[in-house]
C-alpha cells in the first residue's frame, strides 16, 4: 500500500489509509515493512488515517509523510487501542503545516495527545472529537464509560488563546460537564471573548450515556445559560441520550439519540 502511494505521490490529493499493527502472533513492530525515507505528497489536502490494533507501524508511516498542503485530517483508532501519543504529530510538526480541520475518533487515554496537537495548530478552524466507540455498545450492566474520553482538560485549554482561528467545535459522546463547556464558549464568544481569538460560530455536543442527568451541573440555570449563549450569536446544538436503558439492536441508532428521556425542555436544545 505504501509503495503504491509513493508511486502516485505527485498527483494524490485524498488518501484513505488503514493501518493494521496486529498479526496472528501479536503486535507487529512493522520493521519488516520496507518504507521510503520520505513520502512526499505535495498535492495531498485530505488524509483519513485509521490505526487498527495500535502498534508502531502507524507511527513509522506518519514519520515519513511530508504533506505541506494538508488541510483536513481524520484519525480513528479502534476501541481496544490504547494511545498515549498521536502518531500524526510528526505530520503536524513539519514546517509550514496549515491544517484547518481535525477530526479524531478515539477512546480513552487520548486527551494528553490531543492537547499536544492543539497546541501547535494555530491555523485550525474546525475541531471534531468523538470520544467513544460504537464497537462495544453499552448495556445497563456494562456501560462503556471506560472507552469514553474525558475532555475537561481540552475545554480548559480552549479557554486560552490556542487555536485562535477556531470557529466550529463538536464533542460527540465525550465526557464533559456543562459548566466547563460554558466557560470555554464564553472565553471565545461575546463580550468575554479573548481578544486574540476568533469568535466561535457553532458548537455541537452529543452527551454520552453516563450517570449524569441533563442539567445536573447547572441545575435550573442551565436552560437560561443555553439561551444566553445563543443570544450572543452562537449556533449551539446539544443532544442528550436516553436516560433509561433499553435493549438496542442498532448501535448507530442508539448513539444518534433519536429518542430522549430528558426533561421536555431539554429534548431539543
Amino acid at each position: 500500500m505504501v509503495t503504491t502511494v509513493a508511486r502516485c505521490s505527485d498527483t494524490l490529493e485524498i488518501l484513505d489509509l488503514s493501518i493494521d499493527g496486529y498479526t496472528r502472533y501479536g503486535f507487529s513492530s512493522g520493521e519488516s515493512t520496507t518504507l521510503p525515507d520520505v513520502i512526499r505528497l505535495p498535492r495531498l489536502h485530505t488524509l483519513r488515517l485509521t490505526n487498527l490494533h495500535g502498534g508502531p507501524l502507524c507511527q513509522r508511516i506518519c514519520n515519513r509523510i511530508d504533506a505541506p498542503n494538508l488541510v483536513d485530517l481524520y484519525f480513528k483508532a479502534d476501541c481496544n487501542t490504547v494511545i498515549n501519543s498521536a502518531p500524526f504529530m510528526a505530520i503536524l510538526e513539519r514546517p509550514g503545516c496549515t491544517l484547518k480541520s481535525l477530526k479524531v475518533f478515539v477512546g480513552s487515554f487520548f486527551e494528553e495527545a490531543l492537547l499536544d496537537a492543539l497546541a501547535i495548530l494555530p491555523s485550525l478552524t474546525s475541531l471534531v472529537i468523538r470520544g467513544d466507540t460504537a464497537y462495544n455498545p453499552c448495556t445497563p450492566h456494562h456501560p462503556a464509560t471506560h472507552h469514553i474520553m474525558t475532555c475537561e482538560r481540552i475545554l480548559k485549554s480552549l479557554e486560552s488563546p490556542i487555536c485562535p482561528l477556531l470557529e466550529t467545535v463538536s464533542f460527540v459522546t465525550c465526557q464533559l460537564y456543562e459548566n466547563s463547556l460554558s466557560r470555554m464558549i464564553r472565553a471565545r464568544t461575546g463580550t468575554t471573548r479573548i481578544n486574540s481569538v476568533r469568535s466561535l460560530k457553532r458548537v455541537d455536543v452529543v452527551f454520552p450515556p453516563v450517570d449524569i442527568q441533563p442539567g445536573d451541573d447547572f441545575g435550573e440555570g442551565w436552560l437560561g445559560e443555553i439561551q444566553a449563549l445563543r443570544n450572543s450569536g452562537l449556533d449551539l446544538r446539544l443532544r442528550y441520550p436516553p436516560q433509561t436503558w433499553k435493549p438496542v439492536t442498532d448501535v448507530a441508532e442508539h448513539w444518534t439519540g433519536i429518542s430522549y428521556d430528558a426533561p421536555t425542555d431539554l429534548r431539543n436544545v
